[in-house]
């Protein structure tokens, strides 16, 4: 066989699904260092009205979680993975450039709930591909990762804002989609 078409090894597979269960986690947490930049500029003056951004993005979450289980057993796991990502990037650039606030808690709610299906497909794949004590370590690192980027997330969107407005944030978080997309179409 090709270098290319060999099926990905348990190591590269892990950091993959734990990249995908990031591109959630990483969703929750960037802006926050962003709220006051984004209540400026959308207007927002009550500080407790911009912390909207985070909640639409876990009512959104909780909204599809169990749509997605369905839906990928039903057309498989990597037809629905690459939806509910492409939908993630396309959200995630809506919100860069909402010109309002309703129009970027509603791009956030969207987003989150296009962004449960990694927390649902990992856990199947995971199940799906590894067995007893692998699949309880792998689920492990996998887990570690998604309680890992919400310490990291809000120092990474620091540092975004101290070169870029924070746009840049809901930019860099659909550039990640599209490299999760592509990591995962190419080697799934």
């Amino acid at each position: 066989t090709q270098q290319g078409s060999r099926r990905p090894g348990a190591r590269e597979m892990t950091a993959m699904l734990a990249g995908l269960m990031a591109l959630n986690a990483f969703a929750i947490d960037a802006m926050i260092p962003a709220l006051p930049d984004i209540g400026r500029s959308l207007n927002v003056s009550a500080e407790n009205d911009r912390q909207l951004v985070v909640i639409a993005y876990f009512l959104g979450f909780a909204s599809t979680q169990l749509v997605w289980g369905p839906l990928a057993d039903r057309f498989g796991r990597k037809p629905i993975l690459a939806a509910g990502v492409i939908l993630y990037g396309i959200f995630s650039v809506l919100c860069a450039f909402a010109g309002t606030f309703a129009l970027l808690i509603a791009g956030r709610a969207a987003m989150g709930a296009s962004a449960a299906v990694t927390r649902v497909l990992v856990v199947a794949m995971v199940r799906d591909l590894f067995e007893a004590e692998a699949m309880a370590r792998v689920m492990s690192l996998v887990f570690m990762t998604f309680m890992l980027v919400p310490v990291l997330a809000p120092n990474i969107g620091q540092l975004i804002l101290l070169f870029a407005p924070w746009q840049a944030i809901f930019l860099l978080l659909a550039v990640y989609a599209v490299a999760m997309l592509a990591w995962s179409w190419l080697r799934l």
